[in-house]
């Protein structure tokens, strides 16, 4: 914008000279406003430059405000409810049931979600897979109750509707690993242990544990950082700084990692989670989904198909709806499936999925 203001302006006085050129002979006074107008010119190409982009930087924060006054308008959830809720041992021996989900971001939109029904068996991990815009993440946000579904929909896990617990009781059941990971200010120790994080900020600690720092070193060992975070100044007691910019992006992803294993929660969702990471990274990850997450349900939302391959089931959605649900094998099967087209345009080897 500023590049095209400036070439108006060059143009604008090019212009102004060559016609007190041409009229110099025939007028002689016009030659000494000509220098005149080329500055005002100038100064007025200046001020409508300025403007441009003072409206341009108003329209680029306006989201802000608006997403700061949605934030005022949403319901509060309690901290002192939350806090007083004596948290039991979560099991690791239930599934989870889906039925006639609905879900819209705003009122006047289409469904994100429309009539899912799903029903996910105990220590199963699956993989979300599906077209952009198909609700594979629509799903992993109303699992975590940042929308409300429409009415008539039911969630359970275990024995337990979700949409009957509190949502601190809700979460608790449930860790993310998100695709871009964030990471708060203060030190690691409150970003993986909630007991001392909750007494940090002075929120009460019913029901909360201090992790061991054992357990924490072993994890950190596990994931390989355990030797990055020693050569920090204060070891867990490190300080990050906001979005956890002293640590690289695999490494935010990493404390992520542990994060959500110290949690210990029944179901773990994976958004795209190696999707920014390097190849190393990559493979820590998947160690640790094989090996340390076999006993919970897991989640995956998966962008790149190479990363369901070693998943128990696939679930594929297309439009807010299921599409196909099965084991990888079987999708295979279904002729002219999303699955298998899928597969096909992403070059993998029927043998691979095979």
């Amino acid at each position: 914008m500023s590049f095209r203001m400036t070439l108006m302006g060059a143009a604008m006085a090019f212009l102004i000279v060559f016609v007190a050129m041409i009229i110099a002979p025939f007028s002689p006074s016009i030659a000494q406003y000509a220098g005149l107008i080329v500055i005002y010119g100038y100064n007025i190409q200046n001020q409508m430059i300025v403007t441009i982009e003072m409206i341009t930087n108003t329209e680029q924060e306006m989201p802000a405000i608006e997403r700061m006054v949605e934030y005022q308008q949403l319901e509060d959830e309690s901290v002192d409810k939350a806090s007083k809720v004596n948290v039991p041992k979560v099991e690791n021996n239930q599934g989870i049931a889906i039925e006639n989900l609905v879900m819209k971001y705003r009122p006047e939109l289409q469904p994100a979600l429309n009539g899912v029904s799903i029903k996910i068996n105990p220590k199963e991990h699956v993989a979300i897979v599906g077209r952009t815009g198909s609700g594979k993440s629509s799903l992993a946000i109303t699992l975590f109750q940042l929308y409300k579904p429409e009415s008539g929909f039911n969630i359970q896990i275990g024995d337990e509707q979700l949409q009957s617990l509190n949502l601190y009781e809700a979460r608790r059941k449930i860790a993310i690993i998100p695709q871009e990971p964030y990471l708060f200010s203060g030190t690691l120790r409150q970003q993986l242990c909630e007991f001392t994080r909750n007494k940090a900020e002075g929120i009460p600690t019913t029901g909360l544990e201090r992790i061991p720092d054992a357990k924490i070193w072993s994890l950190l060992e596990v994931v390989q950082l355990a030797e990055y975070v020693k050569q920090q100044p204060g070891g867990l007691d490190c300080l990050i700084v906001g979005n956890g910019d002293n640590f690289s992006s695999g490494q935010r992803q990493l404390v992520c990692v542990v994060r959500a294993l110290l949690r210990d929660s029944q179901i773990v969702i994976l958004d795209e989670a190696t999707a920014y990471v390097d190849h190393e990274t990559d493979q820590i990850i998947q160690k640790i989904v094989k090996e340390y997450l076999k006993d919970k349900i897991v989640l995956s939302i998966a962008h790149r198909l190479d990363t369901v391959l070693g998943m128990d089931k696939v679930l594929v959605m297309d439009q807010g709806k299921v599409a196909e649900f099965g084991t990888k094998e079987d999708l295979m099967k279904i002729n002219d499936g999303i699955f298998k087209e899928l597969i096909h345009n992403a070059n993998i080897h029927i043998e691979d999925v095979e």
